[in-house]
């Protein structure tokens, strides 16, 4: 199936997921119920904390380099599998970020809680919330990707 993709407002529009991105994933990391379930593992062996990596400017740094590295990858397979995913947005979306959930946030979890001594709360934690975060990925670059006419079967 050919399909075309508008590479300027790929750029464009991927800024937007990406800032969209990294407000969702601040809201599910940052809030109080998250915060707190990780608050109570501080000083755990476990568990880094900011001047780990050299201080606060160096892990924020540090961790927005991932983030923005994580969301191109995702744009770009996204952009790649489009021609085989749902015509619906949504259905779309759907499929995307549940394909997500089970390439990369299922046996990641698993693989935490094989490998490491890491609290059982915390990768579940971490799990709901990658994937809650992964499915709304799928969602909006779908949503925005087809209202934007970013990309379209030929």
């Amino acid at each position: 199936m050919e399909y075309s993709v508008i590479v300027w407002k790929a750029v464009v529009w991927g800024a937007v997921i990406l800032v969209i991105d990294m407000i969702i994933g601040n809201l599910l990391y940052m809030n109080p119920v998250t915060a707190g379930i990780f608050k109570a593992y501080e000083g755990n062996p476990v568990m880094k904390t900011v001047e780990d990596f050299g201080g606060i400017g160096r892990y924020v740094g540090l961790n927005m380099a991932a983030g923005i590295f994580i969301v191109i990858v995702y744009l770009l397979l996204y952009l790649a599998v489009y021609p085989v995913l749902p015509e619906n947005k949504i259905a779309a979306g759907l499929v995307f970020g549940a394909a997500i959930v089970l390439v990369k946030v299922l046996p990641e979890a698993f693989n935490q809680f094989m490998l490491f001594h890491y609290p059982v709360k915390l990768i579940v934690t971490q799990a709901v919330n990658s994937s809650i975060s992964s499915l709304l990925f799928g969602l909006y670059t779908a949503g925005i990707y087809q209202i934007t006419g970013t990309v379209r079967i030929l």
